[in-house]
């Protein structure tokens, strides 16, 4: 990209094929690749091409992730205050937990919202989710994110 480091693309365990960069202003941006590993086959995957769109297919904001202290508390606001849907949790072993989020009535592919195989059908979705990041106060060493 013109004048903008982008760290190399890379496996993250067996979450994601992705790289970072920050915007103007020092925010974290993240790309996700639409499968969960560089090797994933994408004919499965096939997106909408348009002439007329300037990537050649729609586009959207992906997910939008927070990092939160108190899960209970926000998945109660996002669910109870903003009507949006628990599509699935995600435990990654000796780090975090990643709850996703939508206004959506779509249903996942198991009812069993803990299941890996939730995850690229989740990088797959035509709108955008929100994924709140919690990790549990033994790992951050307080109530807040250390970084």
């Amino acid at each position: 990209m013109q004048g903008v480091d982008v760290t190399s693309p890379r496996q993250f365990r067996d979450i994601g094929y992705l790289c970072h960069l920050s915007d103007p202003f020092g925010y974290s941006i993240e790309l996700l690749q639409h499968d969960s590993s560089a090797t994933s086959a994408l004919s499965a995957y096939k997106p909408r091409c348009s002439q007329t769109c300037a990537l050649g297919q729609q586009t959207h904001v992906g997910q939008i992730t927070l990092r939160v202290s108190d899960i209970e508390k926000t998945l109660s606001f996002y669910q109870s205050a903003l009507g949006m849907k628990l599509l699935s949790r995600q435990n990654i072993p000796n780090m975090f937990d990643l709850y996703f989020l939508a206004c959506t009535d779509e249903q996942p592919p198991s009812d069993d919202l803990n299941a890996v195989e939730i995850r690229e059908w989740l990088w797959r979705r035509p709108y955008t989710t929100l994924e709140l990041q919690h990790w549990p106060p033994s790992k951050t060493g307080s109530s807040t994110l250390q970084t």
